[in-house]
């Protein structure tokens, strides 16, 4: 079968982002999200994605300097739940300008079941003033619903893997350019690139380096060995994590239902005074409030029945 062949003259998406990131007028990143089913390629595909906006990088800037400087398997996080923030708050991340950082399997390490973490709030943080580095950053998931909202709204490029072609060892994939916050107000909004007016639907990838490759399997089998087996402790007590939202909740019953159980223990009170409306009217909260109040309170006395 011969190889998919690109339109003649049309640029590879490489070359755009490394055009944006090396451009000395202005000082911009670009932060890239890249989606596919398992075993669509896209791992492959991010990989080699990186290695050839570095080429593409090292000829803009007229440097001499190797695509290595830019981008190595040094700047590669795979299936890692500390590797991202490790990354990004690490002394190397923004020394060298126009860098290039793979994130592997984001879901593990800035999942969107997460989004009220340390971590995930200080990855954010980062990922809106790294600017100044001109860098770019790829993260590759399954679905965009897997990874924390704040990387989806600040995504400059979304990639979607189409298909791959194993005997010619090509990727098809569609990417389009975010243009802003949508009508919804929660999805970004994209548009195709163009070229001479024309829209350009479909990009085609090659494989990475072998070298490089090989590197990044060994790289992924000992991380994903870790990730497995991490934590074996089975005695070990897990931690509850409460999200902010149930905080705040705890929080408000902590002193509201000592004040709803006075009023309804109190004998002299009559009983149309102990309805939701009326105790949350007496407590200065909303119906809601001591609906909740009421309700937990309930609950504590069935289970001291039962003891």
């Amino acid at each position: 079968m011969p190889k998919i062949k690109a339109f003649p003259g049309c640029p590879s998406l490489d070359w755009f982002i490394a055009r944006r990131v090396t451009n000395p007028y202005a000082d911009e990143d670009c932060l890239i999200n890249i989606s596919g089913r398992r075993g669509s390629g896209k791992s492959t595909a991010s990989l080699s994605l990186a290695e050839g906006i570095a080429e593409c990088i090292a000829y803009l800037r007229d440097k001499n300097e190797p695509p290595e400087k830019f981008f190595n398997i040094n700047n590669v996080r795979s299936v890692s739940p500390d590797g991202c923030i490790d990354l990004f708050s690490g002394d190397n991340f923004g020394i060298q300008e126009n860098s290039v950082y793979l994130i592997d399997d984001t879901g593990t390490q800035y999942g969107s079941r997460r989004f009220y973490t340390d971590k995930n709030i200080k990855i954010g943080e980062i990922l809106q003033v790294c600017r100044i580095y001109r860098c770019v950053v790829i993260f590759n998931f399954i679905s965009e619903k897997m990874i924390d909202l704040q990387g989806r709204l600040m995504q400059d490029v979304r990639v979607q893997m189409l298909y791959k072609n194993t005997k010619t060892q090509q990727a098809v994939f569609k990417a389009m350019y975010n243009m802003g916050i949508g009508k919804k107000g929660n999805e970004p909004y994209a548009q195709y690139f163009r070229w001479n007016g024309k829209r350009i639907t479909r990009f085609i990838i090659e494989r990475p380096s072998p070298e490089l490759e090989k590197a990044y399997k060994d790289l992924r089998r000992g991380e994903t060995d870790k990730f497995i087996r991490r934590n074996p402790d089975k005695d070990a007590v897990p931690v509850e994590r409460i999200t902010p939202r149930a905080q705040q909740r705890q929080t408000i019953l902590k002193d509201l239902v000592p004040k709803v159980k006075h009023i309804l223990d109190d004998p002299a009170i009559s009983e149309k005074r102990k309805s939701e409306y009326s105790i949350g009217q007496q407590c200065h909260v909303t119906r809601y409030w001591a609906g909740l109040a009421i309700s937990k309170i309930k609950r504590q006395n069935e289970v001291l029945q039962n003891v």
